[in-house]
């Protein structure tokens, strides 16, 4: 999304891009040096960002979980910015795994870094816990985690209790996470 504002619409940027490449001389030269603009529709905002994060793993218009903000708040799930002012207690989030991680020192300890368009949480998953639900946890790049929340030094920290795939996010599959380093 850089360059939108130079090349104007992207799929139409992508299709003259494409049509000057081939080669000429074939039976529909014509069609492809046809001046007129593809007749393709402009892509809506979540496409932008699938496609954004398809390429580059990032977007500069919008995060994945901006899309579930209306969703995210009827439910009643905070953005993860809002944890640290929090209490303490039950808390149910929702974001995007941008780390797994599962230090040798931890004794068996697994570490997420969960994301939103608002800020970063930590989650801890006992061993019992992630043995159990170990391919939710690895195989879904955005997670419904609920679990109970700790602040301490404005550090925060929702010890996993259980999991949820939430599928079907703009982005979110590109996205690739870092994880077990």
């Amino acid at each position: 999304g850089a360059l939108d504002d130079l090349a104007g619409d992207r799929r139409q940027a992508l299709w003259q891009a494409r049509a000057a490449g081939r080669l000429r001389g074939g039976p529909l030269d014509a069609v492809a040096d046809d001046p007129r603009p593809a007749p393709l529709t402009p892509p809506r905002a979540a496409a932008r960002v699938l496609e954004d994060y398809a390429t580059v793993g990032a977007s500069a218009e919008a995060h994945p979980i901006a899309f579930l903000a209306r969703r995210r708040r009827r439910a009643g799930i905070p953005a993860l910015a809002e944890l640290s002012h929090r209490r303490p207690g039950p808390v149910r989030i929702v974001g995007l795994v941008n780390s797994r991680q599962r230090p040798a020192t931890a004794k068996g300890f697994v570490f997420l870094s969960l994301e939103d368009e608002t800020g970063m949480a930590n989650v801890v998953i006992r061993p019992d816990l992630f043995e159990r639900e170990a391919d939710v946890i690895t195989k879904n790049p955005v997670l419904l985690i609920e679990g109970l929340l700790e602040v301490r030094h404005d550090v925060v920290n929702v010890i996993a209790r259980r999991f949820t795939p939430v599928r079907k996010v703009p982005g979110a599959g590109g996205s690739g996470s870092h994880d077990f380093r």
